[in-house]
């Protein structure tokens, strides 16, 4: 468990992305002042790169009005094209210093995404769009090092 302000760690390449999967995690915020990630598939390259990963992020109301999100970006994404995003919860449904249960969940064959919080389902969407790999999987950080997530995270 991360559960420090500002600290991440790598895992590494866990290979080709599986065709169904599910990614869970609790987090916190302590913070909700910038953009920042709890956990990426992908590279740390920013717009410098692909954008081809699965992220976990929380954006404020004053830089995207999106709030707690998964954004899925698949071959050939870049910051023009910058993939799909999932919003989990709003900015104004975060409360700091609270745990949530977040989990995400893929059927590539289907093109399905869902979106859970502490159990409820809060979306569930269609999209071809998907990263082929799992090539820098970091938790604490995602994008590019300056998004790195003041709170805390774990399995």
């Amino acid at each position: 468990m991360l559960n420090n302000s500002m600290g991440y760690f790598g895992i590494g390449n866990l290979g080709k992305t599986p065709k169904q999967g599910t990614i869970a995690l609790y987090a916190k915020l302590n913070s909700k002042e910038a953009m920042m990630d709890a956990f990426t598939t992908g590279p740390l390259t920013g717009c410098n790169g692909v954008v081809n990963a699965i992220r976990f992020e929380f954006s404020p109301w004053e830089i995207s009005d999106t709030g707690f999100n998964v954004c899925i970006g698949g071959e050939g994404s870049n910051c023009e094209n910058s993939g799909n995003t999932y919003t989990f919860l709003q900015p104004s449904q975060v409360h700091l210093n609270t745990w949530y249960h977040f989990v995400f969940s893929w059927n590539i064959d289907a093109n399905n995404a869902k979106g859970y919080v502490n159990g409820k389902e809060v979306f569930n969407f269609t999209t071809t769009l998907w990263p082929p790999n799992f090539s820098n999987v970091f938790v604490g950080v995602g994008f590019d090092t300056l998004r790195k997530w003041n709170g805390g995270v774990g399995p």
